[in-house]
């Protein structure tokens, strides 16, 4: 078994060229929401300081509005004001409770707890808003946990990457397997970064290296998405619109639910509204949130006028 170097993420996904954006959908096409405009707002993390931000991977906002970020080459999580003003921070490197090596994706529970994805160290750290350590979860097997996300029912789904599957660990303490190692179909994983729950309870993978996303329902693969240079990100919004970052092309691609793509924005570099590198993506309400890992920043984007 190929061992992970001890990098963020970002090192460690390859170059991959970006294939023409096509959608293969098993369903009938339906009318989706509107077009939304996007307007730039602002860069956090960017002032010398408790907050300043060194390599960002994760980005997640709470019921509350407050943005948490694994600020991945710092070992710790940083918490925002919706200004971007520095709350708190937590976690330093380690292996014990409340310690963190690289961490990567993060999400919140129905509990109101935050998950945390931890690439080196082959866990989910769960924690309180306030930054108090809750407890660890250890799937079986996992090779490089890195993104999490959990549903309504309490469902915990790990993106386990180095064995190009989703981990599935239900609130009953009973255990699955979705998808499996593939560049082809539907269902054939290649190094899946991130994941996220859609309004309806679908899950949406970042299948990085296959430069794609996926759906499954109930563990089956039922919609892709290609056209994306490293799929490393994925969210989606409350309209069922599915937002990606483009890890290799420094954009990122928004689609409507029935796939069709509907805004790009972005491009590569290190000035006001470029990316270098985008690694994750947050939509809560009419804000957009990227995590800008080769800036060592996050941007925000309103929606609408």
């Amino acid at each position: 078994m190929v061992r992970k170097p001890r990098l963020a993420l970002a090192a460690v996904i390859a170059v991959v060229l970006a294939s023409a954006a096509i959608l293969w959908r098993n369903e009938p096409v339906t009318e989706g929401p509107p077009i939304p405009s996007l307007v730039y707002l602002r860069a956090i993390g960017t002032e010398e300081g408790p907050g300043r931000l060194r390599q960002p991977v994760g980005v997640a906002v709470s019921p509350e509005a407050e943005i948490f970020v694994t600020d991945s080459g710092n070992q710790r999580i940083i918490v925002f004001d919706e200004q971007g003003t520095f709350l708190r921070a937590f976690g330093q490197e380690g292996e014990g409770p409340g310690e963190l090596d690289r961490p990567m994706h993060l999400a919140f529970g129905p509990d109101g707890l935050l998950y945390v994805a931890e690439y080196i160290n082959d866990r989910i750290s769960v924690f309180r808003q306030d930054g108090t350590f809750v407890r660890h979860v250890k799937p079986k097997g996992v090779d490089a946990p890195a993104g999490v996300a959990v549903d309504a029912a309490g469902t915990i789904y790990v993106a386990d990457f180095y064995n190009h599957r989703v981990v599935v660990l239900s609130s009953d303490g009973s255990g699955s397997v979705w998808g499996h190692a593939g560049q082809g179909g539907l269902g054939e994983l290649h190094y899946p970064t991130d994941i996220t729950i859609g309004p309806e309870g679908e899950v949406w993978v970042a299948d990085a290296y296959n430069n794609r996303l996926q759906r499954f329902i109930a563990g089956k693969a039922t919609q892709m998405i290609t056209g994306i240079a490293v799929a490393n990100g994925v969210a989606v919004d409350g309209d069922g619109r599915v937002w990606a970052v483009d890890f290799e092309g420094g954009k990122v691609r928004a689609f409507d639910p029935n796939g069709t793509p509907f805004v790009v924005f972005g491009e590569p570099g290190v000035g006001r509204e470029q990316l270098r590198h985008p690694t994750d993506i947050a939509v809560t309400g009419s804000r957009v949130y990227v995590a800008d890992f080769g800036n060592d920043r996050i941007q925000v984007w309103r929606i609408g006028p």
